[in-house]
């Protein structure tokens, strides 16, 4: 996202914001790509809203009104759709000037969101009587995945693992795989040549010696499950056995 878009990017502590705001139609004051209007059954809005991943089901949510926008709202209003747009119900009313809302939803689940404004005469942007169309979707994701880590029989040197990972968001690149030689406290990191939901990984950790494993994944919504086991001392390694990759 470019510096200059008027999307900006949120940081803060305490109820985490989410890193886009919402876009604000205010008859003629469009921020964003495209205007919030459309008729129903048309709607470019829809692809074009991005898709944010959060972990709390709590919330804030940004939104930007120009100062000439400001002088001429009275309200601008939070509308929440749970079913991908067939309906949609307002669910939180604020003064343009104090630029977010705060969402608490029910259970997890793909939310959308898009604004109303009312302007000091009493006219509705979008108006009443049309849709209203995302400008942001949200998944609520609190549930972190579910991690299995198993051993292989070692060999030497020679170390390996196998796992199994699930969840609906998973994020494969955040998959990191870690071990620890008995007596020594630093970690270091295993390489992963092939992420997957299902995989295995051989390596050599040079030295015989017992060995803990730690393996961590994430999903998109930044939920983090980790797993560690213990590898017993490699034994003898057969004369052929040379090859790190399986």
């Amino acid at each position: 996202m470019a510096s200059d878009s008027p999307l900006s990017r949120w940081r803060a502590n305490g109820t985490r914001p989410l890193a886009w705001s919402l876009v604000v139609a205010a008859l003629g004051w469009i921020w964003g790509t495209g205007e919030v209007r459309a008729e129903a059954g048309d709607r470019p809005a829809a692809a074009r809203a991005p898709t944010l991943y959060h972990k709390d089901r709590s919330f804030r949510i940004p939104f930007n009104v120009n100062e000439q926008g400001r002088s001429q709202l009275k309200e601008v209003q939070l509308w929440v759709s749970e079913d991908s747009g067939v309906h949609w119900k307002a669910t939180s009313r604020t003064r343009p000037d104090l630029g977010k809302f705060t969402f608490r939803a029910a259970q997890d689940g793909e939310y959308w969101f898009a604004v109303r404004t009312v302007t000091t005469d009493d006219r509705y942007s979008p108006p009443l009587d049309q849709a209203v169309e995302p400008s942001m979707k949200v998944i609520v994701d609190s549930t972190p995945p579910s991690l299995v880590l198993e051993a292989d029989e070692r060999r030497g040197s020679m170390a390996q693992v196998r796992w199994v990972a699930k969840d609906e968001n998973l994020d494969l690149k955040s998959l990191i795989l870690e071990y620890q030689v008995e007596g020594v406290r630093e970690w270091r990191q295993a390489p992963i040549r092939k992420p997957a939901v299902v995989g295995a990984q051989r390596w050599d950790a040079g030295t015989a010696d017992r060995l803990r494993v730690k393996a961590s994944v994430a999903d998109k919504a930044g939920n983090v499950v980790e797993s560690v086991i213990a590898l017993p001392e490699g034994s003898a390694a057969s004369p052929d056995f040379a090859s790190p990759d399986p």
